[in-house]
């Protein structure tokens, strides 16, 4: 009887054990993905999309940046108002292009830096003439400031501005 109930225990222990160790053996999870007790798992920052493939969270988010703003800035120099669109990088999923930003310049690019915020990297425009660089946040439906500063190359001049995005 003794036997039986041992003979039992570690059949049970076997069969659980080969289980555990095989469950991810064969599963292929593809990029930013691992394999947890037979299931394939986005890693951190990554969620399923349609395709049911792990893609960056910040590919959903950049979508609320993204569209036509009415712009209130008030800037060291004075205040504007004008309209500007922010649109989807096409080749950079962390990315967005803003056009007619400051009332002037076109193809001013952010990179997403988490999904409420970007960066405005120091970047040349008007012919090299002209540094722009900031950040920007996302901070409710509909409502976004951008910080910036645009400087001269020759340093003569500068304009620091916080920039009111409404839709």
């Amino acid at each position: 009887m003794k036997q039986s109930i041992l003979f039992l225990i570690l059949s049970l222990g076997l069969t659980f054990s080969s289980c555990d160790n095989a469950s991810c053996g064969d599963i292929l999870c593809g990029d930013n993905a691992s394999c947890v007790q037979g299931t394939c798992t986005c890693l951190q920052g990554y969620e399923k999309n349609n395709n049911d493939l792990c893609v960056s969270t910040l590919i959903r988010a950049r979508s609320n940046f993204t569209g036509t703003w009415a712009v209130s800035e008030n800037c060291s120099s004075a205040i504007y108002s004008f309209i500007s669109t922010i649109v989807k990088h096409p080749t950079e999923d962390d990315q967005l292009i803003l056009s007619n930003f400051y009332d002037s310049y076109n193809s001013v690019y952010a990179v997403m830096t988490s999904e409420t915020t970007f960066e405005i990297p120091l970047q040349l425009h008007n012919s090299n003439r002209v540094t722009i660089t900031g950040e920007g946040m996302y901070e409710n439906p509909g409502s976004v400031i951008i910080n910036y500063n645009i400087e001269l190359v020759d340093g003569t001049s500068s304009d620091y501005c916080t920039a009111f995005y409404t839709k």
